[in-house]
C-alpha cells in the first residue's frame, strides 16, 4: 500500500516539474545564456598575414627621417604599420634590427627625430591586422643617414672637380669634398666615353685613394686608353658625400681628361723576377658583321699560335652546335683580336676564352671567368653569280664596316626589382630608353658572390618581368639584367639582390594549422629584400 502511494507521488512530482518547465517565458529561454545547439556557426580564427609591404622609400632632411610605404592588404582589414629600425643591414634569415620596431598605427609615413647625428640608419616595414597576424617578411630594406641640421647643417652636392689619367688603366677622380662610394658595384657609378666618337671606356673597378685621408679622390681602373685622346668622366647619382648628399646629375658631374700611353708605375715584363700577376679578363664581344667578331681584354695580350683555338663559339641553347672559327686578325691595338668565322645566324651565341691568351706579364686567362652571351648578325641574302665578287671585296668592305660599326650599347633598364612569391623570385624594371630604337634581348645572369656570373639567359626585348624558381633556399643571389643591340652592344646593366628564406611558406602554413592561430607564431622575417 505504501509502495503504491509512493509511486503515485513520484509521478506527481514529475508531473509538477514539467508544467513548471512549459511555464518558463519565451524570453528567459532565448536568452544569450544559453550554449547554443551544435548546428549553430562557430566564429573561425583569423590566420592570414597581410601582404609585405612594398615601396619603403626613405627621405632624410635636416632634423628628420621620413619613411613612406604603399598601403598592404589583407583578406579582413590592415590595422596598422610596425617600422623595424637599426644601425646595421639586416641581410640574415631570422636576423633583428637592433632598435627593434615602432607601432606607427594605420598610416603610410612616418618622421624619427631624435636620432644620432651622423649616422646611417637602415629600416623596414611590416603590416598587421586585428588578430595580430604581421606580414610573413620585412619590406625592401631602405637606408638614410640622420642630420640634426645643427651640428652639419650641409646640404651641398658634391662636385667633380678633375680627373686625370695615371696611366694607360688609371683614372684620379677628385672631388670638391669627402664622398664615399656605393657598396656594391661602385665601378657602376662612372662612366667615361671618347669625346668625339662618343664610344665607351669600360671602368672596370672604383675604390677610394688609400694614400688620400681626405676621401676626396677616387681611383678608376678602366680598360686600356688611347693615348692622347679626349675622354669625358660622369661620376652617377650613386655617389654621396659624407652627409649624404648626393652628386646633382648635369650640375658639375662630369671631367674631361687626356688618355695616356703609359705603362702603370707597378708594370715589369715578364722576365722580371716581380712581374705582374694579375690575368687579363675578357671585356666585350662585338659582331662587326656576320663573318667578324670583335674581341676586347683588358690590357694587352699575346696569343699562342694558332690564335683560333683560344677561343669557343656555339648556340647559347644548342653547346653541341659550334660556329666555326676560320681564322683571326689583330685589332686596333694589343688588347683586341678579330675572329673571322663561318656565316653566323641571328641568334644567341656563347664564346668562352678556351686558353692560350696570356698578358705581356705572362699571366694567363682563366676560362672559367671569361665566357660572355652575344647576338649573331646573319649573312644577307645574296644569289651565286654575285658571291665571288662580294668575296674579293670584302677587305675592303670590312675596313669601311669597321669604321662605321655601331658599337653604342642600348640605355639600361631602370628599377630593377627582386620580389618573393611563395617559391618563385619575380624580378621586374622599367624598359630601356632604347633611343637608337634597335634593343634586341634583355640578358640575364645570376651570381651567389655578385662577382663571377652564369652564361646568362636571353629574355626577349619586350618584357619588363622575369620568374626565376629552383632556387636554393638560405642563399642570396645577385641578378644583373643588361640591354643588347642588333650589333652585339652590351650594356654594362642593372644589379639587384635577394635573400632566400631558409624554409619555404608552406612550413610557415603548416606550423599556423598546427598552432590553431596565426597571431601566435614568432615571425622569422625570412625574406630580407634589397
Amino acid at each position: 500500500m505504501y509502495k503504491n502511494i509512493s509511486n503515485k507521488l513520484f509521478a506527481l512530482g514529475l508531473l509538477a516539474i514539467f508544467l513548471l518547465i512549459l511555464s518558463i517565458p519565451a524570453s528567459f529561454a532565448q536568452s544569450d545564456d544559453v550554449i547554443p545547439d551544435s548546428s549553430n556557426d562557430v566564429a573561425v580564427a583569423d590566420t592570414t598575414m597581410p601582404s609585405d609591404v612594398e615601396n619603403v622609400q626613405a627621405v632624410s632632411k635636416d632634423g628628420v627621417i621620413t619613411i613612406s610605404w604603399d598601403v598592404a592588404t589583407d583578406d579582413t582589414e590592415v590595422t596598422g604599420y610596425k617600422i623595424y629600425y637599426g644601425d646595421q643591414s639586416v641581410m640574415t634569415d631570422g636576423g633583428t634590427y637592433s632598435n627593434g620596431f615602432v607601432d606607427v598605427g594605420n598610416r603610410l609615413s612616418y618622421d624619427f627625430k631624435d636620432l644620432e647625428d651622423g649616422k646611417t640608419y637602415y629600416f623596414a616595414v611590416t603590416a598587421y591586422d586585428e588578430a595580430g597576424n604581421e606580414s610573413e617578411n620585412y619590406s625592401n630594406e631602405v637606408s638614410a643617414t640622420f642630420h640634426s641640421g645643427t651640428s652639419s647643417g650641409d646640404t651641398q652636392a658634391p662636385t667633380v672637380v678633375k680627373a686625370e689619367a695615371l696611366d694607360k688603366y688609371d683614372v684620379l677622380v677628385t672631388f670638391s669634398e669627402a664622398v664615399k662610394l656605393p657598396e656594391e658595384h661602385p665601378e657602376s657609378a662612372f662612366s667615361i666615353v671618347e669625346d668625339s666618337t662618343k664610344v665607351g671606356l669600360d671602368v672596370l673597378s672604383a675604390s677610394m685613394n688609400p694614400e688620400d685621408d681626405s676621401q676626396k679622390t677616387v681611383l678608376l681602373t678602366t680598360s686600356t686608353q688611347t693615348k692622347d685622346t679626349n675622354y669625358i668622366l660622369t661620376a652617377g647619382i650613386e655617389i654621396k658625400d659624407l652627409n649624404g648628399n648626393p652628386i646633382e646629375s648635369g650640375t658639375s658631374d662630369t671631367a674631361m681628361f687626356v688618355g695616356s700611353g703609359d705603362e702603370p708605375a707597378n708594370f715589369h715584363s715578364a722576365d722580371d723576377n716581380n712581374s705582374d700577376t694579375e690575368a687579363p679578363q675578357l671585356v666585350s664581344v662585338t659582331p662587326i658583321d656576320s663573318t667578324h667578331i670583335k674581341v676586347k681584354f683588358s690590357e694587352d695580350v699575346q696569343f699562342d699560335v694558332p690564335t683560333k683555338n683560344d677561343f669557343a663559339i656555339t648556340k647559347a641553347d644548342d653547346i653541341n652546335s659550334l660556329l666555326k672559327i676560320v681564322n683571326t686578325e689583330a685589332g686596333l691595338d694589343d688588347s683586341e683580336i678579330t675572329l673571322i668565322t663561318d656565316p653566323q645566324e641571328a641568334v644567341a651565341y656563347n664564346l668562352v676564352v678556351v686558353g692560350g691568351v696570356k698578358d705581356k706579364a705572362g699571366n694567363e686567362i682563366d676560362p672559367v671567368k671569361n665566357a660572355t652571351v652575344f647576338t649573331g648578325i646573319a649573312s644577307s641574302e645574296v644569289n651565286d653569280d654575285t658571291q665571288n665578287a662580294d668575296n674579293n671585296n670584302n677587305n675592303d668592305q670590312l675596313s669601311n664596316q669597321n669604321d662605321n660599326a655601331d658599337v653604342t650599347a642600348p640605355e639600361d633598364a631602370t628599377n630593377f626589382m627582386a620580389k618573393l612569391v611563395n617559391t618563385i623570385v619575380k624580378l621586374s624594371w622599367v624598359a630601356s630608353a632604347n633611343s637608337d630604337g634597335d634593343l634586341a634581348n634583355y640578358v640575364l645572369y645570376k651570381s651567389k658572390d655578385g662577382v663571377k656570373y652564369d652564361e646568362g639567359i636571353l629574355i626577349g626585348p619586350d618584357k619588363e618581368s622575369f620568374d626565376l624558381s629552383d632556387l636554393t633556399p638560405g642563399l642570396k643571389y645577385f641578378f644583373k639584367l643588361t640591354a643588347k643591340d642588333s650589333a652585339g652592344n652590351e650594356s654594362k646593366g642593372v644589379v639587384t639582390s635577394m635573400t632566400l628564406p631558409g624554409t619555404g611558406p608552406e612550413m610557415i602554413f603548416l606550423l599556423g594549422a598546427s598552432l590553431g592561430a596565426g597571431g601566435l607564431l614568432r615571425k622569422r622575417k625570412k625574406n630580407i629584400r634589397k
